[in-house]
């Protein structure tokens, strides 16, 4: 009698494992994030859903962080989700900057495309940096 386990079976039961632990794992997450793991529970990796965990959805604020790197975030988040709508991608960010930077994203003109006025940003930052 051989010591080797059925390759096919041993997949068979890590997919099970893993669809329950996902289940689970849907079933713990706070009311923000469950109807995002929901709507991709199928299709998405464990992996991914932790990774969207540390993101709390509607929640990211610039803080400290640079414009740049505040713009890294969300489009990291917004990736994660699956959501490439640039419109949202360009709300989210502006409601989540400092209240310096959204008057600043007022003043640059909130009908730019995102790109531009992220750069706008960037640029306005770097000048007020350079005079500290």
């Amino acid at each position: 009698m051989s010591d080797k386990k059925n390759p096919v079976s041993t997949q068979a039961n890590l997919f099970i494992k893993e669809k329950l632990l996902k289940n689970v794992f849907i079933a713990g997450l706070n009311s923000d994030n469950q109807p995002v793991a929901e709507k991709y529970g199928e299709d998405l990796p464990l992996e991914k859903f932790t990774d969207i965990e540390k993101f709390p959805f509607g929640s990211l604020e610039q803080g400290n962080d640079s414009i740049m790197d505040f713009y890294r975030k969300v489009k990291k988040y917004y990736k994660l989700l699956g959501n490439v709508e640039e419109l949202y991608l360009k709300n989210h960010f502006i409601r989540g900057l400092s209240r310096d930077n959204q008057l600043e994203a007022g003043r640059c003109g909130l009908d730019l495309p995102l790109d531009e006025l992220v750069a706008r940003l960037s640029a306005l930052e770097n000048l007020t940096n350079q005079d500290k």
